[in-house]
This record gives structure tokens, sequence and C-alpha cells, in this order.
């Protein structure tokens, strides 16, 4: 904070694995800087929740984010961190890649859509506010029609406020790279567009519940329009507040007077 800075982010494939053992208490040196553990058992695991709760501790920055996590290692412990940590955002981006769970065992996702599911029920139990966003990949080599329709039942039973959708295309080194490219690439386009099409009548839905709210706004910089800045909620929505260019950087109190397709729009509270 010193230093100027507001928010952390956190970056990593599979950033919520992340774990390290401390055998003789020293501590960890990384990216992070050093980092003592202040648990009085040296022998602690630090794992992803836990370091949450330490950088919180010892940090002063408004905000704390983390990106990308795997539903895997998504749990309680990590859950209630978010909860309970001040500057720990009231968002999280967890990829499920298909709503199908034969999709998934081909993916080697190593879970299944009704394990996926209850982990999303059970965050949105401890953090009701919980923005989410995620990955879909429709047109993976043996989906099939009713697979595709796991997905869309999916995205309408999370409702997510943004999704990131994608035709599939091999990958070099994966095991998928190997296997015939079964579904036809107009299949594939109008699988695309359905989910694309979808997630936009979600994500208006799920924008217009902010109209008439407050909320803080941190200023990232200019909007596209003059006299326009853009910022950020702490659940990572986009917003559109016209005033000068000195409010760069600052934390605004926000009234959400109406909402696009992908941004809020408000005035000074």
């Amino acid at each position: 904070m010193q230093a100027g800075y507001r928010e952390i982010t956190l970056l990593g494939q599979n950033v919520n694995s992340y774990g390290k053992r401390f055998p003789d208490g020293s501590g960890y040196k990384g990216p992070l800087g050093r980092l003592k553990l202040l648990e009085t058992d040296p022998a602690a695991l630090l794992d992803f929740p836990a370091l949450l709760r330490l950088i919180d501790r010892h940090t002063s920055a408004e905000r704390l984010r983390f990106t990308t996590s795997h539903p895997f290692d998504a749990n309680t412990r990590l859950f209630e961190a978010m909860r309970d940590c001040r500057s720990a955002c009231e968002w999280l981006h967890l990829p499920v890649q298909s709503g199908s769970t034969p999709v998934l065992r081909g993916m080697r996702r190593g879970y299944t859509r009704e394990a996926y599911l209850d982990k999303i029920a059970e965050l949105r139990r401890l953090i009701p506010d919980i923005s989410l966003s995620t990955d879909i990949i429709v047109g993976f080599p043996g989906e099939t029609d009713a697979d595709f329709e796991q997905t869309l039942s999916l995205l309408e039973e999370v409702r997510y406020d943004n999704a990131y959708i994608f035709k599939y295309s091999p990958r070099p080194g994966t095991d998928a790279a190997a296997w015939p490219d079964e579904i036809p690439q107009e299949v594939k386009e109008a699988r695309n567009q359905r989910a694309l099409a979808l997630q936009e009548r979600i994500v208006l839905e799920r924008l217009s519940r902010f109209v008439g709210r407050r909320v803080d706004v941190l200023m990232e910089g200019p909007g596209r329009q003059p006299g326009q800045l853009f910022g950020r909620t702490r659940g990572n929505h986009g917003v559109i507040i016209e005033g000068p260019a000195s409010w760069a950087g600052r934390t605004l109190n926000a009234t959400i007077t109406r909402s696009s397709a992908h941004t809020l729009f408000g005035t000074l509270a």
C-alpha cells in the first residue's frame, strides 16, 4: 500500500494447488518475498488457503485475487479463507470445461459434473454474493448432442457472471490431440453459438441485479469515451463512471444506474 498498490493478483495454471512444507520452520523464498510461517507447528502445511490467510494478515492492499483455480483443489477450506480474509475478493474463476461427466472423464479433469455442482453450492452457502466465471469447451472429441445439452443445463444452473466459451481444437502434447476429431466444424460452430447466446442472456440477467445498488469500484483508468473512467467491483465486474482522470487509482463508492451485456454504469454515490 505504501508503494501505491491497491490490488494483488496471484497467478498460476492451477494456482489453488499450491502447497509447500516447512520442515525447519524457516519460511518460503519466492515471488512474494520471504514469508514467515506464524503457526506454532513448524511442520504445518502452507497450502493455498493458508497462503491466502498469511497474505491477508500482512498486507494493507484492499484487494486480493487469484487465478486460475482447478476445481479438484477447490474445497471448503479455500472457500472459508475467501470468506474470512478482508482483502480476498468475492470472485472466483473456476473452469468447468464441460457439463458432461463422460466428456470430463475424456478430458481427465478429475471430477464429475455432480462434484463440481456440489462445490458451487458449498461456495455460495459460504459466500452468497460470490461472482463466478468459467471456461467452456464445446465440440471435444466424442461429445454427443446429449453431452452438449448437459453443458447448457450446467450454465443455466450455475449462472456464471462471465464465461469464456471456445470451440475445441487439438493441443499438441495432450492425449486428445491424437484422437480423431470426430465433431464436424459446422457442429462445433453451431454449439458454440448456442452456448454464447445462452450465456449472454444469463449475464444480462445477472448484471441487472446491481442496478440501484451501491458498490465499491477501484478505478483503473480511462474508459472508451472522453470523460469516462473504467473500474472494477470486488466481484470483477467492469464499471463505467463519468469523472476526471484524477480519479484513476482511487476506490469510489458508486450507485449502479444501468447495465449492458458486459458492463455496469454508475454515478458517484
